[in-house]
């Protein structure tokens, strides 16, 4: 699914362990084949509402997410990368 920001992206996390014995998260947006997506979608028969949101970047239930996440449709993401400590996995 897309982030809910208008972009038909999706997003990966790449974990990365560091020589200082920290690990790095990072996320990374993923372009994909978005109608060809839609074509195998409806082919399965899952012509739902999902179907048009990989197209439109927005989900089609936002009314049933907290107040947050609602004000947050259609906003960018702007994902910095974490660095943790290993020890506390």
């Amino acid at each position: 699914m897309p982030a809910n920001d208008g972009q038909p992206d999706t997003w990966y996390m790449l974990i990365t362990p560091e020589s200082d014995g920290q690990i790095t998260a990072s996320w990374h947006a993923l372009q994909y084949d978005v109608e060809d997506s839609i074509n195998k979608m409806r082919q399965a028969g899952l012509n739902t509402p999902y179907a048009e949101a990989l197209k439109t970047g927005y989900w089609p239930s936002t009314d049933i997410l907290p107040p947050a996440e609602q004000s947050a449709t259609g906003k960018p993401l702007n994902l910095s990368p974490l660095r943790i400590s290993a020890g506390i996995l």
